[in-house]
């Protein structure tokens, strides 16, 4: 049989020949199962400190794009070894913690399309 024409945002490439994955799926399960395929890959983060914050001495990480944003807080909290930091994405906004880095990367890249850059500080840097 013919795949379903009306599933929403069901693009054939994410689902290859096997659409009787979305037939036993309701629509949930099936956005949840294309947002984890296409979460599942490495994205670069350019990371760079605004004002008096302190310097990193790599600037550049690769991380899970399962991460959500506030591991990547964490982490960078851990390698400043402050307990406070503000992050924020091409220095325009700060994203929720709950936020995956990958879904970040396809709507905020940067550098060619090759990165995600984040700039940190000590104090709100934006208002």
């Amino acid at each position: 049989p013919e795949p379903e024409a009306s599933l929403p945002g069901a693009p054939n490439e994410d689902i290859g020949d096997d659409w009787s994955v979305v037939g036993q799926m309701d629509l949930d399960q099936y956005l949840h199962h294309r947002f984890t395929k296409r979460r599942d890959c490495k994205v670069m983060l350019f990371v760079d400190a605004i004002g008096a914050a302190p310097r990193l001495k790599q600037k550049k990480f690769k991380v899970d794009g399962t991460w959500q944003f506030h591991q990547v807080e964490e982490f960078l909290k851990g390698s400043l070894k402050v307990t406070k930091l503000y992050l924020y994405v091409n220095n325009f906004f700060s994203p929720l913690p709950e936020e995956y880095v990958a879904d970040l990367f396809q709507c905020h890249k940067s550098g060619g399309g090759a990165q995600l850059a984040i700039t940190y500080s000590l104090e709100p840097a934006f208002a």
